[in-house]
């Protein structure tokens, strides 16, 4: 298909992708704030609304560059080709998309800046919005990977990254995805109940 007939079946795919782990994101952030305002806390002195409103603003923020035509065709290509179409090179997409995304390791191994709070929440809705479209546990995903994706990538640097603090959050997410897992079962929306 030509790009100037439009966009294919395969984009469409891939764009309502996009879209799902966006609105996967805000479920994650709504479970969070619902059932583990406890861990909304911080040394700063921020307080749980202060930091919930500018989670909301990250949260709509999230993952824009995806629709960034550098990153899309290239994922989309990747991921929901096109018949014929050959593989998309993920490479220098991959890099557009940490480099304009602070909730991935890699942007502050690039740029070497400190992991903030916020980067630390919005990487724990990332990988629990993920775990909502394919299955799996965010916290047993995050023991499995540490040593290899973060621990490696923070050994080699001045960076420092709050692994406990990740990991207590991913511990709530986790509780509150399993208990959203089954209202889901029951027929129950428990993604707007307010605490």
């Amino acid at each position: 298909m030509d790009r100037n007939d439009g966009f294919s079946p395969k984009e469409f795919e891939y764009f309502d992708y996009i879209n799902e782990h966006r609105r996967n994101i805000m479920i994650c952030l709504n479970l969070l704030s619902q059932y583990h305002n406890g861990l909304m806390t911080n040394n700063a002195g921020v307080t749980w609304r202060e930091q919930i409103k500018t989670l909301k603003n990250r949260v709509l923020q999230h993952d824009l560059s995806k629709f960034d035509p550098i990153e899309f065709y290239e994922y989309q290509k990747a991921f929901y080709p096109d018949e014929g179409e050959k593989k998309g090179k993920l490479e220098y997409a991959w890099v557009n998309h940490y480099s304009k995304n602070s909730h991935h390791v890699e942007y502050h191994e690039r740029f070497e800046t400190q992991v903030t709070e916020m980067d630390i929440i919005e990487m724990a809705l990332d990988w629990s919005a993920m775990s909502l479209k394919f299955g799996g546990c965010p916290l047993e995903y995050y023991r499995e990977n540490k040593e290899t994706k973060l621990k490696k990538k923070f050994g080699k640097s001045s960076l420092t990254f709050d692994f406990r603090r990740l990991e207590e959050i991913l511990h709530g997410l986790s509780w509150a995805i399993k208990r959203h897992r089954k209202f889901e079962k029951e027929g129950k929306d428990n993604i707007f109940i307010w605490m």
